[in-house]
């Protein structure tokens, strides 16, 4: 429904709330990365604008305005003057932009002040004013409080949307204000029938990128149409496969090539971790003789000779231990001794020891 994979009772709800007129002037939109959150926000504003006898028809000018897909920086994405999506400032945004934010990777007061001036100017085209705040937990405590401010009484013609994948770090106050709506992670069936519907897709790549984006069908089209993205994987499993093997103190040198500062670094450790996490929960499934619900089955062989020679405790505690240092290193903790203590928490192959 409205040109989004999953969630078809969510929007049910919505599409009544539009036709009632009784939407909320804020959301709260949750859900784990790539399951549609901001999708979501998308098809509504589209669903309310859209002047096509049968909103949203996604393909008419104010439809591809609200959100623009042929464009590939997602910044400039957004080009209807109605709706407004702002999002952590990063260090690249932050050399490009006219001022100096104190805190990167985070959603500052200043930015929620731009909000605050906007919404006292009237929709320019449409029939409301729509912002979307990506990574709202993000925002520091200075934006939290001006937000909610005003999130007490807003205009009339105005709509938030606060996306979050860690709900748990917004204010109470904020949470309490919106409409929370929680996206489950979509049945890999769903994602796979959608990823069908494209002729152009490789039937065995879709299948496979289905099952590789736990639940997230935005991750899934984005595999289809990344193929750096395969190769990164391929070379980060072989690398992993590679890593099992070392003795610890050549596990100790690699995890030397973590070291690194900056967003992008932080961003493609979490892609390598994000992996690992599908990798040893294969592993473990294959070693308590769970070998039907692997999801990387292309590396299958390579996997099972992993499980033959370690034990279901250790790849249990080891998988405990990849999900901390993604928390970890989310968190803004030095990435080089995370890595560092998380590879010398591998299993070592029995055939090592």
């Amino acid at each position: 429904m409205w040109g989004v994979t999953g969630h078809d009772k969510i929007i049910s709800h919505l599409e009544n709330s539009v036709v009632n007129s009784s939407l909320a002037h804020s959301f709260l939109i949750t859900g784990i990365d790539g399951v549609g959150k901001k999708e979501l926000a998308v098809a509504l504003a589209r669903r309310l604008f859209c002047q096509s006898d049968d909103p949203p028809c996604n393909s008419c000018n104010v439809c591809r305005k609200i959100y623009d897909t042929s464009v590939r920086d997602e910044s400039i994405r957004f080009k209807h003057p109605d709706v407004i999506y702002v999002t952590w400032m990063t260090e690249k945004d932050e050399e490009d932009s006219e001022k100096t934010y104190l805190k990167k990777n985070a959603i500052v007061i200043e930015q929620i002040r731009d909000i605050k001036a906007q919404m006292a100017t009237a929709p320019f085209e449409g029939p409301a004013r729509f912002f979307i705040i990506d990574h709202a937990d993000s925002m520091t405590p200075g934006a939290s409080n001006a937000l909610l401010k005003i999130l007490e009484e807003p205009p009339e013609y105005v709509h938030f949307f606060l996306l979050s994948d860690k709900p748990g770090n917004i204010i109470d106050t904020i949470v309490s204000r919106c409409q929370r709506i929680d996206l489950l992670p979509v049945p890999v069936e769903i994602i796979e029938n959608h990823l069908f519907e494209n002729p152009e897709y490789d039937h065995d790549k879709a299948v496979l990128a289905a099952h590789l984006s736990n639940g997230a069908p935005v991750k899934a089209e984005r595999f289809m149409n990344d193929q750096k993205w395969w190769d990164t994987r391929n070379s980060s499993i072989a690398e992993m496969l590679s890593v099992v093997k070392l003795s610890p103190a050549a596990r100790f040198d690699y995890a030397a090539s973590f070291k690194g500062q900056g967003a992008d670094k932080r961003n493609s450790i979490i892609d390598t971790l994000d992996l690992w996490l599908t990798l040893w929960r294969d592993i473990l499934l294959i070693n308590v003789g769970l070998s039907d619900n692997v999801i990387n089955r292309d590396y299958f062989a390579d996997l099972s000779g992993i499980a033959e020679y370690t034990l279901a405790k250790d790849i249990k505690n080891f998988l405990f231990a990849i999900k901390q240092s993604m928390g970890f290193i989310k968190g803004n903790a030095n990435m080089q001794l995370t890595m560092e203590v998380l590879i010398m928490d591998m299993p070592v192959l029995s055939s090592q020891k």
